[in-house]
């Protein structure tokens, strides 16, 4: 028997305590790699652009940190350990708001 205890994830299968690395410029233009631990947190961001629509970046923040029915992880850790991909998003201009609401759409496994 082999047990393999278990890991929060991210979308892109690392676990979600593994520091994410990104390149910053200093003012005169000289790149450097920053490497980013939060202790105590582990994040799930959907793997979708930045939306324009408030009400659609608001369903964003309440999937990504509302707790999950087990109160161990959040809604995205679901949805990460259930295999979703291809998601699509419908981000509304204001006005177009009624004739097509935000929405998030995915593909579970």
């Amino acid at each position: 028997v082999q047990v393999e205890p278990y890991a929060r994830r991210r979308f892109d299968g690392m676990r979600a305590d593994t520091p994410e690395e990104s390149t910053e410029f200093t003012a005169d233009g000289q790149p450097y790699t920053v490497k980013r631990l939060i202790l105590g947190s582990a994040p799930a961001k959907l793997p979708i652009p930045e939306p324009q629509c408030p009400e659609l970046q608001e369903l964003i923040h309440q999937l990504e940190q509302l707790p999950a029915p087990d109160g161990f992880r959040r809604i995205t850790h679901l949805l990460v350990d259930a295999g979703a991909r291809d998601f699509t998003v419908v981000d509304p201009s204001p006005r177009n708001i009624i004739a097509t609401p935000p929405a998030i759409g995915f593909t579970v496994a």
